[in-house]
């Protein structure tokens, strides 16, 4: 039996779209990221890029093979452009921050929730 996943793991965008169009299809955001990931793994074995022509990071400042950047980060000009090593530390630092928040917020509310329960009135109950 396929386990119902809450709305907390699904993106907003994806939620929006869903409420637009019922027909569209719902992706949760671990099924979105599995996704790209798969994709890059299919970008990095597939690099066109020359081997022999070497650019610098600006974040690590090595010199690197042009397989070793995608597209969209050559394409930003000279001192612009970072590693493949160097944009994944800083989108899965991202995710982190943005999962601890997510844990945070939802602790918060669900403290507040407690202190309604606890003492508010029959209207704030209502609310909660």
């Amino acid at each position: 039996r396929r386990k119902r996943l809450i709305a907390a793991e699904f993106s907003k965008a994806m939620v929006a779209k869903h409420r637009k169009d019922s027909a569209a299809p719902l992706k949760c955001s671990a099924c979105v990221s599995g996704e790209a990931d798969a994709e890059k793994e299919r970008a990095v074995s597939k690099s066109d890029s020359a081997p022999d022509v070497f650019f610098e990071c600006a974040e690590c400042l090595k010199q690197l093979p042009g397989s070793s950047f995608n597209k969209n980060q050559l394409k930003k000009g000279k001192g612009k452009h970072r590693c493949r090593a160097c944009v994944e530390t800083a989108e899965s630092a991202s995710k982190d921050s943005s999962a601890e928040e997510r844990k945070r917020n939802l602790a918060e509310l669900k403290e507040n929730a407690r202190v309604v329960e606890v003492r508010g009135t029959p209207a704030e109950k209502a609310v909660a």
